[in-house]
């Protein structure tokens, strides 16, 4: 698996090439982990370029969403492909995870958390 981090403002956006599976998963893991020690709250996962994904790698993004939960923050994944949507679905990660049809959506979804958040404090 390949990944591209880009950071637009205060969003990271990983985009995800390849399987996301055991043999790749925990480095991606370790990575997302490292940018959540560096203050990154809101991240995007571009999906539109993973071809395969197993249990494991639902349980990275499930692993993703709590890390990204528990310091107040937003994870969204994008465009999952067709066969990558149907694992979620299968296993009911679709229910817990958020995802988004366009990088577009994301992004504005994540400023309206981050909007939000500002209002409340």
């Amino acid at each position: 698996m390949e990944n591209h981090i880009e950071i637009q403002d205060d969003i990271v956006i990983i985009n995800l090439s390849g399987n996301l599976v055991r043999s790749t998963g925990e480095d991606l893991k370790n990575e997302v982990s490292g940018l959540i020690d560096k203050g990154f709250r809101y991240l995007l996962v571009d999906l539109s370029n993973v071809h395969l994904i197993d249990s494991y790698g639902i349980t990275v993004c499930i692993a993703f969403y709590k890390m990204v939960e528990n310091i107040g923050g937003r994870l969204l994944f994008v465009n999952p492909r067709p066969a990558v949507e149907k694992v979620f679905h299968i296993t009911r990660a679709d229910q817990k995870l958020q995802v988004v049809n366009s990088r577009q959506e994301g992004i504005t979804a994540i400023h309206e958390k981050i909007r939000t958040t500002v209002e409340i404090k």
